[in-house]
């Protein structure tokens, strides 16, 4: 009926010795397991050379798995920012490679301290930056209506669609060097 210090501590100990035996017992799944790993490092004598090869093989494993890990991470936030998280994967991966301007104009502003908040619509973000920089931000409200006329209006990247983006990434560019040359100086 009472559950005082001592009983607690009974009852403490005997759950850890119940749980000891088992670790210890190679003839349950758990206690096998664990005897496998104490008996492998006690079998396997690593010299220097053999342990230093080890640990740079899990290191190499370890910036693989994290590489691909952040990879999936920024796809899955390019999807996003190109507003393409619902669409079908066949229809997604056309409209990837006639939106990835947009991509690199986010890329080319990140670049500048200029990063678009995942919440915040693409139009509006461009207006933001002409709100704060009169004029020098206008390639990026013209880049966006060419975001939102190919990716909702299903307009065709034609040549003269092409030729347009590529004028204004080069404004944007021109704008936003011309601005980190001025900043030192100022």
């Amino acid at each position: 009926m009472t559950y005082d210090g001592e009983t607690r501590s009974r009852v403490l100990t005997n759950l850890g010795e119940k749980i000891s035996s088992i670790f210890s017992d190679r003839s349950n799944p758990i206690g096998a397991v664990v005897g496998f790993f104490k008996d492998m490092f006690s079998r396997w004598k690593f010299d220097a050379l053999t342990l230093t090869i080890v640990l740079v093989t899990l290191v190499f494993i370890l910036v693989g798995v994290v590489s691909l890990v952040r990879r999936a991470i920024q796809h899955r936030r390019r999807l996003a920012a190109l507003q393409l998280t619902k669409l079908p994967h066949a229809q997604r991966r056309g409209l990837v490679a006639r939106l990835r301007f947009y991509l690199q104009m986010l890329d080319m502003l990140e670049r500048h301290g200029h990063r678009r908040p995942p919440a915040q619509s693409p139009m509006h973000f461009a207006e933001s930056l002409v709100e704060s920089h009169p004029g020098r931000f206008m390639p990026v409200v013209d880049l966006t209506h060419e975001f939102y006329e190919i990716r909702f209006g299903l307009r065709s990247l034609d040549d003269e669609r092409r030729d347009r983006i590529r004028d204004l990434m080069k404004s944007l560019e021109d704008q936003l060097l011309a601005k980190k040359v001025q900043s030192p100086a100022s």
